[in-house]
C-alpha cells in the first residue's frame, strides 16, 4: 500500500512541475511576442512612420478596400518576384487614437503554421467583403512585405512580415 502512495504522489509532483512550467512557458512566450508601451503621441506616430518607411514605394497587400480575387493576384504576384529567404514573423503594430499606449505583436510563423485550415482571419470594415482568410504558407511565401497600413477615425493598424 506505501507504494502506491508513493507512485501517486511522485505523479502529482510530476503533473504540478508540468503544469508550473506551462504556465511560465506561456507567460515567456507572452513578454517575447507582445509589447504594450506607453508613449507621447507623437513618438507612437514617428514609429508608425519608421515601420511603413521599411516597405518605401510598396503598396500594402491587404485593404479593407479590396476584394479577394485582386488579393490573390497581389499575393501571387509577390511570391513569384520574391526570391530571398522567407519571413520569420508576422508583425502587427497598432495604436488606438487618444491612448497614450501603442501594441506590438510578432508572431512566429511556426505558431501561425500549427493552426488547421486558413490561419489568418481578418475582419475588415466593409459591406462587400465579410472576411479575408490565408493561410500563413501563402503570406510567407510573398516574403517580407507591407500586409496591411489602415487608418481610421479612431485607429491606425499596421501590418507587415519580417
Amino acid at each position: 500500500m506505501r507504494r502506491w502512495v508513493w507512485i501517486l504522489l511522485g505523479i502529482l509532483a510530476f503533473g504540478v512541475v508540468s503544469c508550473a512550467g506551462l504556465v511560465g512557458s506561456g507567460v515567456w512566450f507572452f513578454t517575447h511576442h507582445v509589447d504594450v508601451k506607453q508613449m507621447p503621441r507623437g513618438d507612437i506616430e514617428a514609429e508608425f512612420t519608421k515601420q511603413r518607411a521599411r516597405f518605401k514605394g510598396q503598396e500594402p497587400l491587404l485593404s479593407s478596400r479590396g476584394d479577394m480575387a485582386s488579393l490573390s493576384d497581389r499575393l501571387e504576384a509577390r511570391a513569384m518576384a520574391y526570391s530571398g529567404p522567407p519571413p520569420n514573423s508576422l508583425c502587427i503594430l497598432v495604436w488606438e487614437r487618444g491612448q497614450p499606449q501603442r501594441v506590438r505583436i510578432c508572431l512566429p510563423f511556426w505558431l501561425l503554421k500549427m493552426k488547421s485550415g486558413r490561419g489568418l482571419k481578418l475582419d475588415v470594415p466593409n459591406k462587400d467583403l465579410d472576411r479575408i482568410e490565408l493561410s500563413a504558407e501563402e503570406i510567407q511565401r510573398a516574403g517580407p512585405a507591407l500586409l496591411l497600413d489602415e487608418e481610421h477615425d479612431r485607429s491606425r493598424v499596421l501590418m507587415w512580415t519580417e
